[in-house]
């Protein structure tokens, strides 16, 4: 199993993401339907007196004062009528995102990532799933079995035996050089405001074992302080994930930014 991480210089996020962003008090709730949680994000999250750990149960337990919308839990006075979703890509564009339906595989994997962040103890653990930045992963993950490009470049490219890379067929991404390659892919390719940090696992018609795949993240330090916004992150935010699985690779993206569409 093959693992690569991106270590891009760090933007803070915007302004208008900071403004966005919900800030709850430690002494205040918000009614999740037959329970309260702490904030909106938190409410499909239980503690299972069982197995003594925190369980995923799932967008049922999002109501009261929130709403499930496009795959998180968040305030009904967040709640908006977006756009249409043919209008949130260009759709003739080259390597443009048009869609992104999520694989089981894919939303255990988010799973498993928020429950490793809920138990390493971060107050802000919890992660909305984005759908820009999981089209960006898929894009990429199909763009990695595809090798077109960067794998011709082989090693002058980064790439590892296998076909991992975080570089695209339109550029090449080395250490300490040309990270925007990678890095404003989100932007590139979706309406996403802000820079994307990926880490990924795979080898190119390889069977993806998720399990598998976030333990190798977890004995690796730069894959864990992206995950767990530690060393060169500690003062970031996360504020959107992405998940895509596709021909062997699982890439994970990160965003400071909120995702709009979301």
């Amino acid at each position: 199993m093959k693992f690569t991480i991106s270590l891009f210089s760090f933007l803070l996020a915007s302004t208008e993401a900071r403004l966005s962003r919900k800030t709850t008090s430690q002494n205040s709730k918000v009614l999740c339907g037959r329970h309260e949680a702490n904030i909106c994000q938190n409410c499909p999250w239980g503690w299972n007196q069982h197995t003594h750990s925190w369980v995923w149960y799932g967008s049922g337990y999002c109501n009261g004062d929130c709403a499930w919308i496009n795959e998180s839990c968040i305030p009904k006075s967040n709640v908006y009528n977006a756009p249409p979703a043919n209008n949130m890509f260009d759709a003739n564009a080259p390597d443009k995102c048009s869609s992104h339906t999520f694989t089981p595989d894919e939303r255990q994997l988010h799973a498993l990532i928020i429950n490793y962040r809920r138990e390493q103890g971060l107050s802000d653990w919890n992660i909305p799933l984005s759908n820009s930045l999981s089209c960006v992963a898929e894009l990429h993950s199909k763009d990695l079995y595809k090798g077109e490009g960067h794998l011709r470049r082989g090693k002058s490219c980064n790439v590892l035996d296998g076909g991992l890379s975080h570089s695209w067929s339109t550029c090449c991404t080395k250490p300490g050089l040309n990270y925007d390659c990678s890095a404003k892919k989100p932007i590139e390719n979706t309406d996403y405001p802000g820079d994307g940090y990926e880490v990924s696992s795979g080898v190119k018609g390889g069977t993806v074992d998720i399990i598998a795949v976030l333990e190798g993240w977890k004995n690796s330090s730069p894959h864990r302080i992206t995950i767990l916004n530690r060393g060169m992150y500690a003062n970031s935010a996360w504020q959107a994930i992405g998940v895509g699985i596709y021909g062997g690779f699982a890439n994970v993206w990160f965003g400071a930014e909120v995702d709009p569409w979301n």
